[in-house]
């Protein structure tokens, strides 16, 4: 009976969220509907989530260039500077200027002597190998498809890379489309 109680203590908490959400959808439901510019329901609702759309759109736009911006790239600043915290600082405010200029490079690392797969390098660190010599580590992110914004990350030298002079988002075209978009490799690859 306790077993019994426990399991359904658990379903309910799980649903609590779906009752919620439920909630939710109905009032804007009510809400688009309730204002009544046409005759017609459909088009009423069209046009009043329309403008709900571009209420949200313009409040999105000013608290993000406003103080919502700024206090994200304060505490990033700040935060970042210390050496534990720095870790959780950039996972939780991760570095939006280098995804919003497309700043990634694409790459094709040698998986076998017969394959190559296509990735994005994330990121670049110097190490020290066991001899006491130098390399550069890349991060690579290797998108699955369709959805590239899943996928595999790697730890690759730098010298084992192949730049394809493209940027992430033709890669994320490539991954979405199984591949039948082309790579556009200019220089010979063997």
């Amino acid at each position: 009976m306790k077993k019994l109680g426990s399991t359904l203590k658990a379903g309910l908490i799980a649903l609590i969220p779906v009752f919620i959400l439920a909630l939710i959808f109905k009032w804007i439901w009510n809400l688009l509907t309730s204002w009544a510019f046409f005759g017609n329901v459909f088009l009423n609702f069209a046009v009043n989530l329309l403008g709900l759309i571009v209420i949200a759109y313009f409040v999105g736009w000013f608290l993000e260039r406003s103080w919502l911006g700024w206090l994200r790239s304060g505490i990033r600043t700040i935060l970042g500077k210390i050496p534990v915290i720095s870790i959780f600082v950039e996972f939780v405010f991760p570095d939006e200027n280098k995804l919003r200029k497309n700043e990634f490079d694409e790459v094709l690392v040698k998986w076998n002597e017969y394959m190559w797969v296509p990735g994005a390098v994330t990121n670049e660190q110097e190490v020290v190998d066991k001899n006491g010599d130098k390399a550069i580590l890349c991060t690579v992110f290797m998108p699955t498809a369709p959805a590239p914004f899943t996928g595999l990350m790697f730890l690759v030298k730098k010298q084992d890379l192949y730049y394809t002079s493209r940027k992430i988002g033709k890669l994320a075209l490539f991954a979405t489309s199984y591949g039948l978009k082309n790579l556009e490799i200019k220089k010979p690859l063997w």
